[in-house]
């Protein structure tokens, strides 16, 4: 008895189905130019193909309410359903009351997400929005786009999870997708490099280091592109008298970089160097920062330590024989040699004057604070009597910081003045040194 019944219920139901209100057949285009509303032309789906080549998985077809504002049915399909085998062929919509409704195509990419998802609902890039869709009979079919089939834009290609130009990386793992306009995997990007060699006060070899950053108050260069975007700081300490690399991706080299010398609160100490970029290979920015390059004036003192020819920096004790220095004659000249008037003072007052010598110092000089520019140091030292036995051989170039910004090399005056003889015989000298017809003591043969 029920299985009549059954059958008749299973006739029923299919002569009985309700048919579609609305059929659509889409077509596949390319993804949404920058500011389009809307996608470009495209021909007919003709294979599954066409989907894949562009990362298209599904179109999700919707149907809401004429404001968009409730969704009453959602149908996924993949990209090209088995009825887009026939030309003609379109996928079934629901069946619905009279009236007049919102239908969208929702695009799905490959990993099951819909692509460029609503941010604000019914407006979103990766919709197609069907508005004003007239639904007159409820047994009646129609056929959307008034034949002229709708069009769903592909994802982009740094959007569609696929290896656009075939280097192994997809999407955001593809450097051009990450650095470049984004829209394009092949966008060319490259890596760029700056070699930065940055020295103060005209190439001072003794402005290097942290103490020197720190008596010019600079933590950090920056460098800019010409846009002003920062590429890289490094330290003051690890840069200044030697070399820094910064390096970046671009997909756009830019013409020039720029080098300022910034203090640790971010203010810049110095107006900003330019230097031109090499586009394909590496860039030397060798920039120096003189005194008229800082925004304000940089003051502070320097401390030096003499160091005679030998290593010793012990006036007592200068040479490997039975020499005592008494007294030294240090004058501090401006940047290009010309004499300072007034004389340059230590920080206890007292003048740097070569007439009138000081004791040997026992420690390192500092001088008073000092607006900078540049300096030189010359300095002599004196035997007892008076006779200089060493001397600096060039200006040595002042740098500021203390307690030590730089050492003051004295070379031996040779010969040697009588009272600078530091022997007679060999017994004088400290073991493995002979004495020298001059009076010296030297390293044995």
């Amino acid at each position: 008895m029920r299985r009549p019944s059954l059958l008749a219920a299973l006739a029923c139901a299919a002569a009985c189905a309700e048919p579609p209100s609305f059929t659509v057949r889409w077509r596949v285009g390319e993804p949404l130019a920058d500011g389009a509303t809307e996608p470009a032309d495209a021909p007919p789906l003709a294979a599954p193909y066409d989907c894949a080549r562009v990362g298209l998985f599904q179109v999700l077809v919707q149907t809401w309410t004429e404001d968009g504002a409730v969704l009453l049915d959602e149908r996924p399909h993949r990209c090209f359903p088995a009825s887009f085998e026939d030309p003609d062929g379109a996928v079934d919509g629901p069946n619905l009351p009279p009236g007049t409704y919102q239908v969208r195509l929702q695009g799905v990419r490959r990993d099951g997400f819909a692509y460029d998802p609503p941010e604000t609902g019914r407006f979103a890039p990766g919709v197609t929005i069907l508005d004003g869709v007239t639904i007159e009979d409820a047994q009646a079919t129609i056929r959307l786009g008034d034949g002229d089939d709708p069009i769903v834009a592909a994802p982009a290609p740094c959007n569609d999870g696929i290896d656009n130009d075939g280097d192994g990386f997809v999407d955001g793992s593809d450097l051009a997708c990450r650095v470049g306009a984004g829209t394009s995997e092949d966008d060319p990007t490259r890596i760029l490099q700056v070699r930065l060699e940055p020295t103060f006060f005209g190439d001072n070899p003794n402005l290097t280091g942290a103490a020197s950053c720190l008596a010019l108050d600079v933590d950090r260069f920056e460098v800019r592109d010409d846009e002003g975007t920062l590429l890289g700081a490094p330290a003051c300490a690890d840069a200044a008298g030697g070399v820094a690399f910064v390096t970046w991706i671009s997909a756009r080299p830019p013409a020039t970089v720029s080098v300022t010398a910034v203090a640790a609160d971010g203010t810049p100490r110095t107006t900003a160097k330019t230097v031109p970029v090499v586009a394909e290979g590496l860039t030397v920015a060798d920039v120096d920062f003189a005194d008229t390059d800082f925004l304000e004036p940089v003051v502070a003192p320097f401390g030096f330590a003499l160091r005679f020819e030998g290593g010793s920096s012990d006036c007592a004790d200068p040479d490997p024989g039975l020499l005592t220095l008494a007294q030294v004659t240090i004058e501090v000249r401006g940047a290009h040699g010309e004499p300072l008037d007034p004389p340059v003072r230590l920080d206890d007052g007292t003048p740097l004057d070569p007439a009138a010598p000081l004791a040997c110092p026992s420690a390192a000089l500092v001088t008073e604070p000092l607006s900078w520019g540049g300096f030189l140091v010359e300095a002599k030292a004196l035997s007892p009597e008076g006779e200089v036995c060493f001397a600096t051989a060039a200006p040595e170039p002042a740098a500021p910081g203390t307690p030590i910004a730089f050492v003051v090399d004295l070379a031996r005056v040779v010969p040697p003045p009588p009272s600078c003889r530091t022997c007679q015989e060999d017994d004088d000298c400290l073991p493995a040194h002979t004495c020298s017809a001059d009076g010296l003591c030297e390293p044995a043969p």
